[in-house]
């Protein structure tokens, strides 16, 4: 008999929990650099904004990570049959945090935010046969939109330096992070003929790519810190 411990742990792991937390993690990190009152309802829709789009992606890419993570394709698979259950309740709450928050430009901003995450996996994603690096570009920039974007028609901020560069080192981590996950995902992704940067360059090199945006990185926040 599975323990509630393990399934929390495998759902927290494989539910896309973590990985939403980059939402709330922005937002957060943007009060606290303008000095802004932190809201429960907008956390929680910077929180189910990643969680409805990679819940979905995970559903969605069953097949291709039987193999580099069968023990998280036999969880999702089981999840399966709630899976229409969990994303209602997902976009119920949404739609209640968004009732709560009472903007006009968040709700189509998260619109916008939404079809991008969505049409990631259905469209974007297959691009990258053609176009080199566009799932790792593509993504970085959809995430580093929202964390930008949804603090400024938030809270109706100015697009000062302080946004712009905290905008650019975000974009930095996050490709950076994409494409360390790429490396993972090399044998999945070369059955779909996807040109991502660890096929085309290879792994020693990725990593060494991978070394110089982390440094570009770290240069951004000296910048942003002077």
């Amino acid at each position: 008999m599975v323990s509630v411990g393990l399934i929390i742990r495998k759902e927290i792991i494989y539910g896309a929990h973590i990985t939403a937390l980059i939402g709330p993690s922005f937002l957060i990190s943007i009060c606290i650099l303008k000095n802004l009152n932190i809201s429960i309802p907008a956390i929680l829709t910077a929180y189910l904004i990643p969680v409805i789009v990679y819940t979905f992606n995970y559903q969605s890419e069953l097949d291709n990570d039987i193999i580099t993570d069968p023990d998280k394709v036999e969880y999702l698979t089981r999840k399966k049959k709630i899976f229409s259950i969990i994303i209602f309740i997902y976009f119920t709450l949404l739609i209640l945090s968004l009732g709560i928050l009472d903007n006009i430009r968040i709700i189509f901003f998260i619109l916008i935010i939404l079809a991008g995450g969505i049409l990631y996996t259905i469209i974007f994603k297959v691009l990258t046969k053609n176009i080199p690096g566009f799932k790792s570009i593509f993504a970085s920039l959809l995430w580093t939109y929202f964390g930008t974007f949804f603090a400024i028609f938030l809270y109706s901020l100015s697009i000062d330096l302080l946004i712009v560069l905290f905008g650019i080192f975000m974009f930095l981590k996050l490709f950076a992070n994409a494409i360390f996950f790429d490396i993972k995902d090399i044998n999945a992704d070369n059955r779909r003929n996807l040109k991502t940067i660890p096929i085309i360059f290879g792994k020693s090199n990725t990593l060494k790519i991978i070394n110089v945006v982390n440094i570009l990185s770290l240069i951004i926040l000296i910048i942003g810190i002077l």
